[in-house]
């Protein structure tokens, strides 16, 4: 990567780049962040409140919402491997990497016993969007810097997702998304395809500079989007109970 592309991005805090040394960061990122965390939002919002009327099918059936939360979770893994990638521009050793993930990694465990507190073990969620965005970070450690390796795997991750459908991933190889049988989890975000689109958005980052970034800055509520964009892992973790509770008044008023 060039020089002038390797500034930092997010505080350790963050949701998609809390690994690193941090800087400084791009404060452009962290506003597109916050368009994605509003989009999140507004899904699992319209979820609940269908959940709290027993028709959650409406959503989770309805090819539509599909498609838009399908979208909303690309977008998360795009711009976290672009931020990932600009974060690792020097060595990094996997210890490292773990010490620094580690509120990622509590995350995770909270997300994990919440769901089958609530749900059971039948629809607990052991490999959500933040357990994929770990798993992601791990695994691309040592390409995250190659931009022509970040582009042909990232290509063919998710050309597998699309072809490979198999009853022999329907085991302990679930996480992997590529098994015949539907996944009943609350939340379940599969490694593919989305590692693929990891790595695409690591593909992108090489071509990232301080001149070009400015191009695609959000002009509307940046303040606000800013905020939640810098502190996107606290937004995430307190999103879903703030809007639980409101969805169960409004269901019960």
């Amino acid at each position: 990567m060039q020089n002038n592309i390797h500034k930092m991005i997010s505080s350790d805090n963050g949701l998609i780049s809390n690994c690193g040394v941090v800087t400084n960061r791009y404060p452009e990122i962290d506003e597109w962040r916050g368009v994605f965390l509003i989009g999140m939002t507004l899904y699992h919002s319209v979820l609940f409140y269908y959940l709290c009327h027993g028709e959650g099918s409406v959503i989770l059936n309805d090819y539509k919402w599909k498609i838009y939360q399908k979208l909303v979770a690309s977008s998360f893994f795009f711009i976290s491997g672009i931020c990932y990638s600009i974060q690792l521009y020097k060595p990094s050793s996997y210890i490292y990497i773990i010490i620094k993930c580690y509120p990622l990694v509590l995350c995770c465990i909270v997300v994990s016993s919440m769901s089958y507190y609530l749900h059971g073990m039948q629809h607990m969620v052991y490999f959500g969007i933040l357990h994929c965005i770990l798993v992601c970070k791990i695994l691309s450690k040592s390409i995250v810097r190659h931009k022509n390796v970040c582009l042909i795997i990232g290509i063919l991750v998710i050309l597998i997702s699309l072809n490979i459908k198999s009853p022999f991933f329907d085991t302990f190889l679930k996480f992997t998304g590529l098994g015949v049988l539907p996944n009943i989890s609350f939340d379940f975000q599969p490694f593919f395809p989305y590692f693929g689109v990891f790595l695409l958005g690591s593909w992108l980052s090489h071509y990232i500079t301080n001149e070009n970034i400015t191009k695609i800055s959000v002009t509307t509520v940046l303040n606000f989007l800013k905020l939640i964009g810098k502190n996107s892992l606290l937004y995430y973790m307190a999103h879903v109970p703030i809007i639980g509770f409101i969805v169960y008044l409004i269901c019960n008023h």
